[in-house]
């Protein structure tokens, strides 16, 4: 789970000129559940980060405090197989170059799903 920087994603819709409620749509959530986002109340998967992003043309690094390397050895088991080609090992790791792989393995899986 990630913690939101909510004022930078309140920017980042309002420049968009989207409202919470465009946001729940563009989410398939409802309006509320988005605000609570915004507010900080609810915590965000990946995977709503990575839908975020997308709707709003951002990265997830403007919206989202990554957590530092340590945390994420930390919380992550010792070895994970994604997508049967890219592996982490408990060494230290970048978390940008993770998410940037994990976009990359959601737009692959998208892809995949629209054959």
């Amino acid at each position: 789970m990630f913690n939101v920087k909510t004022d930078c994603l309140v920017r980042l819709r309002q420049k968009k000129a989207y409202s919470q409620e465009r946001m729940g749509e563009l989410l398939l959530m409802d309006r509320s559940n988005y605000g609570k986002i915004e507010r900080g109340e609810r915590e965000l998967t990946l995977r709503i980060a990575y839908e975020i992003a997308q709707s709003l043309d951002a990265s997830i690094e403007e919206f989202v405090n990554l957590p530092n390397d340590t945390d994420l050895v930390k919380d992550m088991p010792s070895n994970i197989e994604m997508c049967g080609a890219v592996s982490f090992v408990n060494d230290a790791f970048d978390a940008k170059k993770i998410i940037m792989l994990l976009e990359s393995a959601v737009k692959l899986l998208r892809s995949d799903a629209s054959i």
